[in-house]
């Protein structure tokens, strides 16, 4: 369901919805990298911060908007050296600016579903990213990391790592999008939120359920959803960094 005609970009056409990467041959032929996606993803980040209104407000729960945040919190970060001032104060404000806007939506909202943590993350994520540059940042980062230590991940699994959702969307979304988060907070030398006992019970928990699809009896009597487990490229990622 690829649209091949209209994936292009700068004259890159590509088999899938974004253009393929930009990749040189130095003199000595080897290849270079560097602006592998850089120019793309910068413009990208701009044009979305452009928008008159996106975030939270411009659908119900959020997630596409969160998506959107996560990717231009990796840009501004990662990608500094290919912005000029005028673009990283743009960046800067937009990412303030849906912080607070995420904040306001989940003040008081439950918190043991994906979209939670899809929102959650991406706002933690975009937090980090505006160290040191923006004052309130260190104290958003603190907000963040105290909900999911208190009240996201206590809510999200049992202590057998059961969970409320089914694997499509819990693997998918939301612990995908997490331990973007949780990584970050820790290489910044944060407190490390996958030692949690229900997450490090979760990979089990997923494991045991799956396999009981797979012999075709019901699911695992401890998981709080009937589901039809993903491919395992679904979670791969979840289970390897846990």
């Amino acid at each position: 369901n690829h649209n091949f005609a209209a994936s292009t970009y700068a004259g890159r056409a590509s088999v899938m919805d974004y253009p393929a990467p930009l990749v040189r041959i130095r003199p000595d032929r080897t290849r270079d990298f560097s602006q592998a996606y850089a120019a793309r993803a910068r413009d990208w980040a701009l044009e979305f911060a452009a928008w008159p209104q996106w975030g939270p407000a411009a659908a119900p729960d959020g997630v596409q908007a969160a998506h959107a945040l996560t990717g231009m919190a990796l840009v501004y970060d990662w990608l500094g050296a290919f912005l000029d001032e005028e673009e990283s104060r743009l960046l800067r404000q937009v990412l303030a600016r849906q912080v607070r806007a995420f904040r306001l939506q989940w003040e008081g909202a439950p918190l043991n579903t994906s979209a939670a943590w899809v929102c959650l993350a991406a706002a933690g994520l975009a937090s980090l990213a505006l160290l040191p540059e923006e004052p309130e940042a260190a104290a958003w980062v603190e907000h963040w990391t105290r909900l999911f230590q208190t009240q996201v991940l206590p809510a999200s699994f049992g202590r057998q790592g059961e969970f409320c959702e089914g694997t499509g969307w819990w693997d998918i979304y939301a612990l995908r999008q997490g331990v973007l988060f949780f990584d970050a907070l820790r290489r910044q030398g944060g407190p490390d939120l996958c030692l949690d006992p229900g997450l490090r019970a979760y990979p089990a928990q997923l494991l045991a359920s799956s396999d009981a699809h797979d012999l075709g009896r019901p699911s695992h009597p401890r998981c709080w959803a009937s589901f039809k487990p993903p491919s395992p490229y679904h979670y791969r990622y979840v289970l390897l960094y846990l």
